[in-house]
């Protein structure tokens, strides 16, 4: 009969040795999957919070008044993302708004028969909105803005205390570390002192 180590050399037990664990694999993606998750946990809180505001935004009657609520998610990206970010979101958040109103004027005005030669008459009857609308995401882009730098600067204020503290720890052990030494060498040249006094 041939061989363990013959054995082992054949096609089947050399593709059985080399051929990757499922078990492994499995608990590789879920570890990636978990990093990811973790890694955009702010990213995917913020779109989440945003898509229930534009939900219950398309449901609200009055409008204009419910606008306030997307300051949530433009403060959120600025808290845990920086102000780039936070503008960015607050941007998204006036075009969403516009699109919107632009979209419910254009079918009513197309179902109240109008042609879309016509369709500048209707916008310009809106203007008090329109104006509402760009005076409330002016303040929401500066607002998220403003929030995410200070927020940016806290955080780095946060991490120069932190470093400063590791170095502020690590001279404190090298203090008691040549305290123990200079302890330690008193403690010999005492011994030694003692020695000659005995011998004298």
């Amino acid at each position: 009969s041939p061989s363990v180590s013959t054995r082992l050399l054949t096609p089947r037990y050399i593709g059985s040795s080399i051929r990757p664990s499922r078990v492994l694999l499995e608990g590789t993606t879920q570890m990636d999957w978990r990093n990811f998750l973790r890694r955009h946990a702010e990213l995917f809180l913020i779109i989440t919070i945003l898509i229930v505001i534009s939900a219950v935004f398309h449901w609200i009657p009055y409008k204009i008044a419910f606008l306030n609520f997307f300051y949530i998610p433009v403060l959120a990206a600025g808290y845990f993302m920086g102000a780039r970010r936070a503008v960015m979101s607050g941007v998204l958040c006036v075009l969403l708004v516009l699109i919107y109103y632009f979209y419910a004027w254009t079918g009513g005005a197309l179902d109240a028969g109008y042609t879309w030669a016509a369709l500048a008459s209707v916008f310009s009857q809106q203007w008090s909105t329109l104006l509402r609308v760009s005076m409330w995401g002016g303040f929401l882009i500066l607002i998220g803005g403003a929030f995410g730098a200070i927020q940016e600067r806290e955080t780095q204020a946060h991490h120069r205390a932190l470093e400063l503290n590791r170095t502020l720890e690590a001279q404190a052990a090298e203090l008691r570390e040549a305290n123990t030494a200079l302890e330690e060498s008193s403690r010999q040249l005492r011994q030694q002192a003692e020695d000659l006094q005995h011998k004298g």
